[in-house]
Parts: structure tokens; sequence; C-alpha cells
């Protein structure tokens, strides 16, 4: 004989509009910043390329990252609403 167990979804806080505005904005700001500061020390242009691709790279699978977590969270969301 098996019990029903009933557990309830609760979501992740949502993060607020304004923080993550500032996080996509000054984020890749600052990368571009320490890039520049270090190209700079170092006195070659070739690393502020190659460090503007690497930021850019890792910016871009933080982004599919963030995308399939998203997704992932909205996919379960809407499982639970189905079954409740």
């Amino acid at each position: 004989m098996a019990r029903s167990v009933q557990t309830q979804f609760r979501p992740l806080r949502l993060v607020s509009h304004t923080k993550m505005i500032v996080t996509w904005i000054v984020g890749p700001l600052l990368w571009v910043l320490a890039l520049a500061s270090v190209a700079w020390l170092v006195d070659r242009s070739n690393a502020i390329e190659l460090g503007l691709a690497i930021a850019s790279g890792s910016f871009l699978l933080g982004l599919v990252v963030l995308s399939l977590l998203r997704h992932g969270r909205l996919r379960e969301d809407r499982r639970y609403a189905r079954h409740h």
C-alpha cells in the first residue's frame, strides 16, 4: 500500500530587474577594463584582441548556460503547475 507523498515546489527567488541589468552591463565592462589595463601594462596591442576574444567567448558560454538553466526552471514550473 503505497502512500502518496505530496511535496510542495518552491521556486528560487527571482533576481530583481535592476540587479540583472547591472550584472549584464557592469560585468562585461569590468572584463574590458581589466583586459585594457593589462594590455596597457604589458604594452602589447595583441593582448587586447586576445583578451576580448576570451571575454566574448566566456560571456557567450555563460549566456548559453544561463539560458539552459532558465529553460529547465520554466519547464519544472509548468510541470508542477500541471500536476497541482
